[in-house]
């Protein structure tokens, strides 16, 4: 059976994946002695050595300090910046696991092939994923990437990653950790002319700028439970331990 025929047939499979314990990673990757030298050697074999996500990710990693570290991600990422690449990287270099969930089963399949046995992926709703496994139990790294942002329509995807924090706001509070969200720009020249008009319009009609992580930043904010680290096109929060 060809790759092409399984691509055009995955999302059959969706009923049997749902909800169930995921699947774990099968490659055999290089292992690194220094983030630096990962980061590195991922954007130039991976992604684009000037990605516009590599400085708040690669901010993100560095704060893991090479601890082994339980690593969660929503929406995988199997183009683009291949975040799961990542995070799988970090982990098969110095130790913990990496589990990362998609509404889509094709990502699982592809990464369950890319990615080593430190990685399981999970084809599941995210925020059930989250609310079912991660409220009490640590995680040191977050990182919120599902549900594309419509500049046209941006609420459902601000809904969507409040909700998705939500489920993991008491382990970062307790346990503290790392939260990093994409698609959440800091001004709106990174939308381009066009965006800037979709921008205001925005503001104007829910008080907030659009982005995924925009709900979340005025709950933190009004909260302040955790420490702003970063705010580019990506925002990173680092949560202090309450235990």
């Amino acid at each position: 059976m060809s790759m092409q025929l399984k691509k055009e047939h995955l999302e059959y499979l969706s009923p049997f994946f749902k909800g169930k314990e995921g699947v774990l990673g099968s490659a055999k990757r290089q292992r690194f002695e220094s983030i630096e030298a990962l980061i590195d050697a991922h954007f130039r074999e991976f992604s684009e050595p000037q990605h516009i996500c590599r400085s708040s990710i690669s901010a993100a990693i560095s704060k893991l300090m090479r601890r082994p570290a339980v690593i969660v991600e929503t929406g995988s990422a199997a183009w683009g910046t291949k975040s799961s690449l990542l995070f799988d990287s970090y982990v098969n270099s110095f130790g913990g696991e990496f589990l990362s969930v998609d509404i889509r089963v094709e990502p699982m399949w592809t990464l369950s092939r890319q990615c080593t046995s430190n990685s399981r992926l999970f084809c599941d709703d995210s925020v059930q994923f989250l609310g079912s496994r991660f409220s009490d139990q640590r995680i040191d790294l977050c990182y919120l990437d599902s549900f594309d942002l419509d500049l046209s329509n941006p609420l459902p995807a601000m809904i969507h990653g409040l909700h998705e924090f939500l489920c993991v706001l008491p382990s970062l509070r307790r346990y503290g950790g790392l939260l990093l969200i994409d698609d959440t720009p800091s001004d709106p020249t990174y939308f381009g002319k066009q965006g800037e008009t979709q921008w205001n319009q925005c503001i104007g009609n829910f008080g907030i700028p659009p982005g995924k992580g925009s709900l979340i930043i005025d709950f933190l904010e009004r909260h302040q439970y955790a420490t702003l680290v970063c705010h580019s096109y990506q925002v990173l929060y680092e949560f202090a331990p309450t235990i």
